[in-house]
C-alpha cells in the first residue's frame, strides 16, 4: 500500500495481496494539473504518462512535434486500434457486470460500440488477427469464458465502479508527476488486485 500527503488528494493505492479489510475501494482522484506549463514561451510538459514517455525515448523530434506542438498523424494505426477497441469493449463488458446487466445484454453493447467507433479503421487492417471480425470474437470469448469470474470488481466511494480510474505519483523536485490509468481493481478474498489489459500476437 503506498499512501501520499493529501496535498495530492491521492489517499490509497493497493498493490497485489494488500488486506482491504476497513477500507473503501479504492482511490480518491487526484487533482488533476495543466499537462504543460509555458517557459519562455516554450511549453514544458509537467504531467508525464507512459505514451508521452515513449515517444520521447523513441525519437525527441517526433515528441515536440506531437506533444509540444499538437501536430497530429492523420492516418489509422491497425495496432494501437485494435488494442484501444479491446480495451474499451472489455471496460464496457465489465461495467456491465457491475450493473448487473445480463451477458448477452452486455456482449451487444460492447460488439456495437466497437462497430460504430472503430468499424472503418479495424478493416483496413491487413492482418486477419487484427481486424474488426478478430475484435469482435475477443470480446465474444472474453465473456462467454469469464463472466463468472470469481473476481468481483472493487467499488469507489462513490458507489461507481473501480474502472479505468486515473492516477497521478509526483516525482523529482520540480513539480513533475507521473500520470495513468488503472483498468480495473478487483477485490477477491478480502484482497485487492489491479487488473491492467494489453494485447500482444504472441
Amino acid at each position: 500500500m503506498v499512501a501520499y500527503d493529501k496535498t495530492y488528494t491521492t489517499i490509497f493505492i493497493f498493490s497485489n495481496g494488500i488486506n482491504c479489510n476497513g477500507y473503501k475501494c479504492v482511490v480518491e482522484q487526484p487533482i488533476k494539473l495543466k499537462k504543460y506549463i509555458y517557459d519562455k514561451d516554450d511549453p514544458r510538459q509537467i504531467v508525464w504518462d507512459s505514451s508521452s514517455l515513449s515517444t520521447f525515448l523513441a525519437c525527441p523530434r517526433l515528441y515536440k512535434l506531437s506533444n509540444l506542438l499538437g501536430y497530429k498523424l492523420k492516418m489509422y494505426a491497425p495496432v494501437t486500434g485494435f488494442g484501444s477497441a479491446i480495451h474499451d469493449g472489455f471496460e464496457i463488458l465489465d461495467r456491465g457486470r457491475f450493473e448487473k446487466k445480463s451477458k448477452d445484454e452486455a456482449v451487444l453493447e460492447s460488439t456495437t460500440y466497437i462497430i460504430k467507433k472503430y468499424g472503418d479503421g479495424l478493416n483496413q487492417s491487413e492482418k486477419k488477427s487484427r481486424n474488426l471480425e478478430a475484435a469482435l470474437r475477443v470480446i465474444v470469448w472474453r465473456a462467454e469464458e469469464f463472466w463468472e469470474d470469481n473476481l468481483k470488481i472493487a467499488t469507489m466511494p462513490s458507489g461507481a465502479p473501480c474502472l479505468e480510474q486515473r492516477f497521478e505519483v509526483p516525482f523529482g523536485v520540480q513539480g513533475h508527476r507521473l500520470s495513468g490509468r488503472i483498468d480495473k481493481i478487483v477485490e477477491l478474498d478480502n484482497n485487492l488486485y489491479l487488473c491492467d489489459t494489453k494485447t500482444t500476437t504472441s
